[in-house]
């Protein structure tokens, strides 16, 4: 990744965290705290290791100019977001925050999703939160990334190929509003 490429994801994932952020607080009054100060830069920090450590080596002369596909990059960050683990509630039970975490690590992956694939964000947004189909498929996304332990396992082929899935039924169901 080059450090433009760096500052640019950078700036993503804090501009991510922070709608999410605001979102449970306006959706459920609860304020949630980062716990670690530079949680989108650890993000990336961890995606890029991963990339160089995992991917790369798989792709390595499978794909012309080793180029990363956007699927795999959702997977990875949304991966690495769940590893890092940046919110915390006081008071919170570890079940409940982990949770939070999870849909942090979602909302990272739609809106790069979205963003990347030029699919119209207002009718995506929209989708994502009326249409039974698509919120099934996140709920039971949840429920994997939640059972999902990082430190042992690091599903990102298969992830990978969840969002690529995800992003076809996306963007069919968008074409219908």
């Amino acid at each position: 990744m080059t450090p433009e490429q760096y500052e640019s994801r950078v700036a993503a994932l804090a501009t991510y965290i922070e709608e999410y952020i605001n979102s449970v607080k306006e959706t459920k009054g609860i304020s949630l705290v980062i716990q670690k100060e530079d949680a989108a830069k650890n993000i990336c920090e961890l995606y890029d290791r991963y990339t160089e450590d995992i991917v790369r080596h798989w792709i390595k002369g499978s794909q012309k100019g080793n180029i990363i596909q956007n699927f795999k990059i959702i997977a990875n960050t949304e991966l690495a977001a769940i590893r890092i683990f940046p919110i915390t509630i006081d008071g919170e039970a570890a079940d409940q925050i982990k949770k939070y975490n999870v849909g942090l690590a979602i909302h990272i992956a739609t809106s790069f999703l979205i963003d990347w694939n030029e699919i119209d964000p207002f009718k995506a947004r929209k989708v994502i939160s009326t249409d039974e189909e698509i919120i099934y498929f996140l709920e039971e996304h949840a429920t994997w990334l939640y059972l999902l332990d990082t430190r042992f396992q690091f599903p990102l082929f298969s992830n990978s190929q969840v969002w690529r899935l995800f992003y076809y039924l996306l963007r069919d169901r968008v074409k219908t509003i």
